[in-house]
């Protein structure tokens, strides 16, 4: 078993962890308290992400985490854990299923490993260097498609007015893609121009 494995076998307990700390608390009352930065969060993504920490320090303890709850810990470390337990707790409070945790090691400020993981679906997303990428353990794949303008692009929220210069650009880099019947999907919504 190589280093990568390794990592990536803790990557995965690292999700069945949290995924065990959020379940209970999903469509279930739950008190929310504002960050300083004004976003929300509960007692379930501080749960996971604790959760996570501890599996990490137990393995890797020369290893630096740094988490969306807790902050930094050694982030100077060669290898340096990236946590956000509940990506979308603002789906997760409002019982939406739309939320995820996400995982990432990076060695030497380059990553090398992530995970998506949705804890209430149970599907997982897995990509790591010189690795193809998995989902729920099978190599992904894309489908078939004759011609770029037939093929689908999806995107979420994080590209609607936000992300500067650098999203804008990619946003009309895509539209220029779209055929005029087709239109660049964006979850929860209807197609855009």
């Amino acid at each position: 078993m190589s280093e990568l494995d390794d990592f990536l076998a803790l990557a995965s307990d690292l999700a069945d962890a949290a995924g065990e700390a959020i379940r209970p608390h999903f469509r279930q009352p739950i008190a929310v308290t504002d960050k300083p930065d004004l976003s929300p969060v509960t007692v379930a993504d501080r749960a996971a992400e604790a959760a996570m920490r501890r599996l990490i320090i137990a393995r890797f303890p020369q290893h630096g985490i740094i988490g969306e709850e807790y902050g930094p810990e050694r982030a100077d470390a060669e290898f340096v854990w990236v946590l956000d337990p509940i990506d979308g707790t603002k789906s997760f409070i409002s019982g939406v299923p739309l939320f995820g945790t996400l995982i990432a090691l990076a060695r030497q400020g380059r990553p090398i490993l992530g995970i998506i993981d949705q804890p209430i679906s149970r599907e997982r997303w897995i990509g790591a260097t010189g690795r193809p990428t998995t989902f729920n353990g099978s190599t992904v794949r894309c489908r078939p498609c004759p011609a770029l303008a037939a093929a689908t692009v999806r995107r979420g929220r994080a590209w609607a007015g936000r992300g500067g210069r650098q999203a804008g650009a990619v946003r009309r880099r895509l539209l220029r893609l779209r055929p005029a019947r087709s239109g660049i999907h964006r979850s929860g919504h209807r197609s855009q121009p």
